[in-house]
């Protein structure tokens, strides 16, 4: 096992990679160092924060500090999910050495460990400890205490790759997650379950009987266990995908062929977000901003126009986020798609109709909000066809703008590749367009005449579609070359 862990440190020092991309690396650690002294900062002072100007006493103070990290534990298993990545791939060298599996296994489970998702716990525990925990239990409890938030770190951590490992597999698994720990976050919030008391009275019991560690260690122990045995089973990577006779149905999307080569080139679109790490991920990004409006719940009933942003991003979140780099999805073929037998004015209709299938499925999930507001759901659909009627245009025009190359198969997080300027200066209009329609006649009106007129505009907008579709396709004709020229570059 030392002898893996000296090579594994020998490798990355010695790598031509390391030489490559200092000034990358180095902005990475500043952020990352920046976040972590921003954690340590508020953990020391966290004690302080929650008290304020009342009298609370310590034990009152140590049991709101274990409702907030339940609350930390449930976002971190759902930031792990899409942050947290897991060397799997340096299995596949090890295993064809005269290494013992078992040794190879048990190295990339350890291996895995040393990470910033491991180390920002730590350091939000440690201070926490030491400043309330050990004055008021003493350090065997101090040390419980630690050693509890120790065992829930590591069991998240397997737990998460255990979950990406089954997505894989069975994508809607990811629909199951987001609904779980949103159920949890809302029927606790709301005192319907406990499970934040549970959590605080476990973390209770732990302080005064150490004994009780026995429980979060095991969770963490049959975490571990269980990806060893993956480990065993398969001993490769494909082998965790399942059959390529099933993936290839799940993307068949048969569904399209009614549209003729509309329908083609739009399963194309949804091939591509569902087979590239990138666009996929945006997708998954897209269905957590959904509970967004719950963030803005108290701000929704003294200001509505609030509601006209929330419309705009939610209805338009996929459309904006995949219409801005409409071209650089295609940058690498972009020149071998400018050679195929269908026209541009098809493929600019193909991806008019994938919006509105975006659009039109956000703002179908969002209507659910009208049990914080009777209005929402009125809110929502009269920016859906603001997007639809205007902003949808508006993005496919300036994407013929944008010339920078996207790598499909990098991932969505930290990767700046693609994004400039245009990207920037095209969210601009894109959200603050429909509030200014919108204010003054919500202001000078109602509400619902500000609504009436981002729909009435939206509904002018897909009437008007012929004409400023074809003013799209002339706009492309003058830049394509421009645009293939920048696609070539890196």
């Amino acid at each position: 096992m030392l002898a893996l862990l000296r090579n594994e440190w020998k490798s990355r020092i010695r790598s031509a990679f390391s030489g490559k991309d200092l000034a990358i690396t180095l902005i990475l650690a500043f952020f990352a160092l920046y976040m972590l002294v921003n954690v340590l900062a508020l953990a020391i002072f966290l004690p302080e924060i929650i008290r304020g100007d009342s009298a609370s006493d310590s034990v009152s103070v140590f049991v709101s500090i274990n409702e907030l990290i339940c609350y930390y534990f449930l976002s971190d298993l759902l930031l792990r999910f899409f942050l947290q990545s897991f060397p799997l791939l340096a299995i596949r060298p090890l295993l064809v050495m005269p290494i013992d599996r078992r040794k190879v296994f048990h190295f990339i489970l350890i291996r895995s460990l040393p990470n910033f998702f491991n180390l920002l716990p730590l350091l939000l525990g440690i201070p926490i400890m030491i400043k309330v925990v050990i004055p008021e239990f003493g350090l065997g409890g101090g040390l419980a205490w630690l050693t509890f938030f120790v065992w829930i770190v590591i069991a998240n951590h397997y737990l998460v790759f255990w979950l990406k490992r089954m997505f894989s597999i069975k994508p809607a698994l990811i629909l199951a997650l987001l609904v779980v720990i949103g159920s949890i976050f809302y029927l606790d919030i709301e005192n319907i379950i406990g499970f934040s008391d549970a959590f605080v009275l476990a973390l209770g019991k732990v302080v005064v009987a150490p004994v009780w560690l026995i429980i979060p260690g095991g969770v963490a122990t049959l975490m571990y266990i269980m990806i060893y045995q993956r480990f065993r089973k398969y001993a490769y990577v494909d082998a965790f995908v399942s059959n390529r006779s099933e993936a290839v149905s799940l993307n068949q999307f048969t569904w399209l062929d009614r549209f003729g080569n509309l329908g083609d080139l739009m399963r194309l679109d949804l091939k591509l977000i569902w087979r590239n790490k990138r666009p996929r991920t945006m997708m998954i990004v897209g269905l957590i901003f959904i509970a967004y409006p719950l963030l803005f719940a108290e701000v929704l009933q003294s200001s509505f126009l609030t509601a006209i942003f929330l419309g705009i991003f939610i209805s338009g979140f996929l459309m904006i986020q995949y219409g801005q780099f409409m071209f650089s999805w295609e940058s690498t073929f972009f020149d071998f798609m400018l050679t195929r037998n269908f026209s541009i004015r098809e493929y600019f209709e193909a991806k008019y109709l994938l919006f509105a299938f975006f659009t039109g499925l956000f703002t179908l999930l969002s209507l659910a909000y009208g049990f914080l507001d009777i209005n929402l759901p009125l809110a929502f659909v009269a920016c859906a066809l603001f997007n639809l009627g205007i902003n949808s245009f508006l993005l496919m025009y300036a994407a013929t703008y944008n010339v920078k190359r996207v790598e499909l198969t990098k991932g969505a997080f930290f990767n700046y590749e693609g994004v400039g300027a245009n990207q920037f200066v095209m969210l601009v209009p894109l959200l603050i367009i429909p509030m200014v329609i919108y204010a003054p006649f919500g202001i000078f009106f109602n509400k619902y005449v500000g609504l009436a007129m981002l729909a009435i505009l939206g509904i002018i907008g897909i009437v008007l579609k012929n004409y400023l579709m074809d003013r799209i396709v002339d706009q492309f004709h003058k830049r394509k070359y421009i645009m293939s020229a920048g696609f070539k570059s890196k």
